[in-house]
């Protein structure tokens, strides 16, 4: 690993191109000469990898309210959020915190929108809470009906310990949603990997886990290995054991070590095996094809070379050949003299 670095910082040296051109860190980290300086939730030696859980602080929940103020007049200014008058009515809205403010864990309110209706004021209740025991569904509804209660029952001519904002409501028009909690764990991984990472309510603190973590009831199942999250998403390592190696996307083909061993010894000699025997009979084949073609010119040259004084050539494997230029020949009892 280290001469692999060392490679890298060597080429970037000689070819003299800027940091961001050389840099071999993933994830926007920084290269420090000698290694990748890996920060926040990243791992490895070019922080390729990603943490499977990332550990959170406090969570957020939100409550969708809509109040209708009667002592409040609409005007179509107050739809666009960047005009003057609803900046001004966002201000006095503000007041509303006198009402939120004894929730357990209130951060702030939000304006969503305002509506025709007198004036409807659509918001978003936050709710910060560092436990997740604090979280539960009992805990959720019970700041849900806290918040009825408050919108219900204090008015400015109700007011409980100066709890008075300011509005006058028509508290059979008001509107509380159930809490939804906020799911922030795609803000603090790459964007490529949102999709891989949910926020899981575990005892005490919250965590975001990745895909491959077991805390999920989705986790991506890697049978004889283990999940790990990459720079591209979740990927499975495969065990190797001393008897076996595990290989495929889910590590789920099993292939025996010493059977391959085996295996591949046999093949090796029955190659061997198979090119010597193809080795031999090629010798064996020139050989006697270099027999008969000499075998062949032996006999061509015996019967081109007739010695002249000769009447007769004798082959012992073919017929006898007479020469009828050198002997005497009766034609009218064909009898050699």
């Amino acid at each position: 690993m280290y001469k692999m670095r060392m490679i890298i910082y060597l080429c970037c040296l000689f070819n003299a191109a800027t940091p961001e051109e050389t840099t071999p860190c993933q994830n926007g980290l920084i290269w420090n000469g000698m290694n990748c300086e890996c920060q926040d939730y990243y791992s490895g030696p070019f922080c390729e990898y990603v943490a499977d859980i990332i550990e959170i602080e406090t969570i957020e929940a939100t409550v969708n309210v809509s109040v209708r103020i009667i002592s409040e007049k609409y005007s179509d200014n107050l739809k666009n959020n960047t005009s003057n008058e609803f900046k001004s009515f966002s201000q006095e809205f503000e007041k509303m915190n006198t009402i939120y403010r004894d929730i357990k864990g209130y951060k702030e309110l939000r304006i969503t929108s305002i509506r025709n209706g007198s004036l409807i004021v659509d918001h978003e209740i936050i709710i910060n809470r560092t436990n997740s025991a604090e979280f539960s569904p009992e805990k959720l509804t019970d700041a849900v009906e806290k918040i009825v209660k408050n919108l219900t029952i204090i008015t400015c001519t109700n007011s409980i310990e100066g709890n008075c904002s300011g509005f006058e409501f028509d508290s059979s028009q008001a509107t509380v949603q159930e809490a939804v909690i906020t799911d922030d764990c795609g803000s603090l991984v790459p964007k490529n990997l949102k999709q891989y990472y949910k926020l899981i309510l575990t005892n005490p603190k919250p965590i975001c886990a990745s895909i491959c973590h077991e805390a999920r009831n989705d986790p991506v199942k890697c049978g004889n290995g283990k999940c790990g999250m990459t720079n591209n998403g979740p990927k499975c390592y495969c065990d190797m054991t001393d008897v076996y190696w595990y290989f495929g996307g889910s590590c789920n083909i099993l292939i025996h070590k010493n059977g391959l061993i085996s295996g591949l010894s046999v093949a090796v000699i029955l190659l061997l095996l198979g090119h010597l025997a193809l080795t031999v009979y090629k010798a064996w084949f020139q050989k006697a094809t270099k027999q008969r073609l000499g075998k062949r010119e032996d006999e061509r040259n015996k019967i081109i070379k007739w010695e002249d004084g000769n009447s007769e050539w004798h082959n012992p494997e073919a017929i006898t050949v007479a020469n009828r230029e050198a002997i005497g020949f009766d034609r009218n009892t064909n009898i050699l003299y």
